[in-house]
């Protein structure tokens, strides 16, 4: 069991507190080269759109996330994903972990 699915109620805790519509693993936490010293890579799809508040949304979020699982977390949100080479291996490889 991965450590992002023993902290999964606290996960989806934090997605209903920050608004979260869907959230991703993604990269080396899915594959066996996964280490102790490994950051986690999220994906973020949030339920409210526009800029108010989007930024302390952002980054409040990825810091509850880091302080609960004790590990870098490199969130990107996936709307934002511009790199095509990105965007499809992100897509081919991501597991849904939380949606509202």
């Amino acid at each position: 069991m991965s450590i992002v699915d023993e902290k999964g109620e606290q996960i989806a805790a934090l997605c209903r507190k920050y608004a979260v519509r869907e959230l991703y693993l993604f990269g080396s936490a899915l594959r066996e080269d996964f280490g102790p010293h490994s950051d986690i890579d999220l994906a973020v799809v949030f339920s409210r759109q526009g800029v108010t508040g989007s930024f302390d949304q952002y980054f409040d979020f990825k810091m509850e996330l880091e302080e609960l699982l004790q590990r870098p977390i490199d969130l990107v949100c996936a709307a934002s994903v511009r790199n095509s080479v990105f965007r499809q291996e992100l897509e081919a490889t991501k597991r849904l972990i939380y949606a509202a």
